[in-house]
């Protein structure tokens, strides 16, 4: 039986347009790209406050203030120093800010005028006894979770425990203690 070829459509044309399509419209680098980066569970009162900028090689930062959340109002102006590339760190730029100064409670953000436009962290708090009122509640928890007390130890208080408390044990524990004694 003499079968004839089925013709072949060329999949380039289909497959090629939408493909070309998707790369056109990659967005290029631009402000958007610019990233400022703070603690994201906020600055002790009166500890260190640092932020950075990730930028691209080419962008230019030329003033930073710290701004209230609530009203967007400048609080200070902080100084920007260019810190530059990381080795190893693909092609990005490092800016640094510091506003150790700033001693006053509250929400706030960095905006930083760049060539590329205006750039904004998110919104960070700056507080006394930051860590302790923020996270001790998660760490109590944790402890308790972990350590199995309350209502979770009474509803395992009917499970039977291991030997460790019984006389194989006690006697595994003296043969273990003899001979770290004889090791000495």
């Amino acid at each position: 039986m003499n079968a004839s070829p089925i013709p072949k459509k060329p999949l380039f044309i289909p497959i090629s347009i939408p493909l070309l399509l998707c790369f056109l419209f990659v967005p290029s680098a631009n402000a958007s790209d610019l990233k400022t980066l703070t603690n994201q569970l906020g600055y002790e009162k009166t500890g260190p406050k640092h932020g950075v900028i990730l930028a691209n090689p080419g962008d230019q930062i030329s003033s930073c203030s710290l701004k209230n959340k609530e009203s967007g109002q400048q609080v200070v102006a902080l100084p920007v120093h260019n810190t530059g590339p990381v080795k190893k760190w693909r092609d990005w730029h490092f800016w640094t800010v510091d506003f150790d100064s700033f001693q006053a409670e509250g929400e706030c953000f960095i905006e930083c005028a760049s060539s590329g436009g205006l750039v904004r962290s998110l919104p960070f708090r700056i507080q006394q006894l930051l860590l302790e009122r923020n996270t001790l509640s998660d760490v109590i928890y944790f402890f308790q979770e972990e350590r199995g007390s309350g209502r979770f130890d009474q509803a395992d208080r009917h499970l039977p425990f291991d030997a460790r408390n019984g006389p194989e044990f006690a006697r595994y524990k003296e043969r273990l203690l003899d001979e770290a004694i004889q090791r000495e």
